[in-house]
């Protein structure tokens, strides 16, 4: 079901992400599988390496190789990532 302009992300999606869909343990055990990630929760982490060139307005890409760093992890472990991109511009 689409939501309203100006709202962001799948409405109900964290309703039906149940805790047996978010666990912890080591990457490899997901061999084989596709997984979603949310990568602006990425590129937030990954803004803190670079985080003041980006407060004096330059243009570092720190952050963009942190998440390539971890998709790349992702696709060693023979894990397919689909990157999802949701909340305000960056």
């Amino acid at each position: 079901k689409a939501r309203g302009v100006g709202n962001m992300g799948i409405e109900g999606l964290r309703r039906e992400l149940s805790k047996n869909q978010i666990r912890k343990g080591h990457i490899s055990e997901l061999a084989g599988k596709t997984v979603a990630v949310d990568t602006s929760a990425w590129l937030y982490r990954g803004a803190f390496s670079c985080a003041l060139p980006l407060a004096l307005g330059e243009n570092p890409s720190g952050y963009v190789h942190y998440c390539m760093h971890l998709a790349k992890m992702l696709v060693y472990h023979k894990v397919t990532p689909i990157l999802v991109f949701d909340g305000a511009p960056l």
